[in-house]
This record gives structure tokens, sequence and C-alpha cells, in this order.
């Protein structure tokens, strides 16, 4: 919906120059927030109706917020992270009752029902362990095999994965990033699957 007062540019202008630099006490801050709070707040206890959020909702559109595309420099990032210092948390010292915490808990829907739903535990736990353990790295879920009590999502590649034993998994360090050690690990994995061990470094598996 077009603005039904345009502001001109030069008009626009003169707003900045007039607000730029000024700063609001702290006793100011606190009267204008009383003021403002409660009933005495104009739009206390107005709701909007249906028809006009839906109103709302095709003025909006196709729109593109005034953000997309733009970015913090450096400097204003480091001037945001060193105004935050030291600022307490706004939930710091409250305390959720615990009926509303039932309601919450009420509310959100379970399995496939809810809004995050993501394929159940085990397609969200290969995800989660994929990122946690590969960062930007893009790895498939393929399984080879399914998961067992005691067992850990191990990828051979970066598409398949096979659930060995957790003490297995960690015995050797390794990373996609670094062949030599995915060489070793998958050898592991492989005399494991074939049921062959083996006893020290060097010497030849024997099967069991």
């Amino acid at each position: 919906m077009p603005n039904p007062h345009p502001r001109t540019e030069e008009f626009k202008q003169k707003i900045r120059k007039a607000l730029t630099g000024l700063k609001r006490s702290p006793e100011f801050k606190q009267k204008c927030s009383i003021a403002m709070t409660g009933e005495r707040n104009p739009n206390w206890g107005s709701h909007h109706t249906q028809e006009h959020k839906e109103k709302q909702s095709i003025a909006n559109k196709g729109q593109i917020p005034w953000i997309k595309g733009k970015h913090h420099t450096e400097e204003a990032r480091a001037k945001i992270s060193a105004s935050a210092k030291g600022r307490p948390s706004w939930l710091k010292g409250k305390h959720i009752p615990e009926e509303t915490k039932m309601k919450m808990r009420a509310s959100q829907k379970k399995g496939s029902e809810n809004h995050g739903w993501k394929g159940g535990m085990r397609l969200s736990w290969l995800r989660s362990n994929a990122k946690r353990r590969h960062g930007a790295l893009s790895l498939g879920h393929e399984s080879i095999n399914e998961p067992f009590p005691g067992s850990e999502g191990h990828h051979m590649d970066r598409e398949h994965v096979i659930f060995i034993p957790r003490e297995l998994h960690r015995s050797v360090w390794h990373s996609l990033e670094r062949p030599e050690t995915m060489e070793k690990i998958n050898t592991k994995v492989i005399c494991w699957l074939l049921g062959v061990k083996i006893e020290n470094r060097g010497e030849d598996p024997k099967e069991e």
C-alpha cells in the first residue's frame, strides 16, 4: 500500500541530520517506557481482525525485505559486540512458572504432526552428527546397515554411513579431509565386518 504522505528526500535528510548523534538519557528512556506501558499504550486491548490480517498478508507478498543482501561491516560488528558486553540478559532472574511450562509442552505436537519434523530420530541424528563432525562438508546419509545399541554412524565416504561399535569408531582419529586417516579407520571397519581381528600393528589380520 503506497504511503499517502510521501516524504521528500530533502525532508528525510533533515530528519537524519537532526537525529544523528542524539543520545537519550536512561531517565528519559525510562519515562517513555512507563508512558507507553499497559493501559497507557494506545493499542492496549486492541486486536487485528482476521480480515485485516489477510489484507496485510496480501500487501506484503512479493515485497523484498529491506535488509536482504545487506551485511554489517567489521567495524559495525565490533561496535555491536562492545555495546553488548556486560549487559545482563533480559531473561536473567526470570523464571517460567511450572504451569506455563506444562502448557508449552502440551501445545507441542509430536512426531510427524510437529512443524519441525525431519524424518525421525535416526535421520535427525545422522544429519546433526554429520553437521557437528564435518561442518560445512556436504555429506549424504545412505545407510549400509541398521543402528544397534552402542553403535555410532561412520561415513565410509561422503555418501555412505555404516553403524559400527562406538569403541571402534573412536579408536582412530579420522577426517574425510585426511585420506590417510580414512584408510586406517576403514581398514578396521572392513576387518570388523569380515570378522577379522588385527592384534598388533604390522601383523597380518587373523580370522577369529
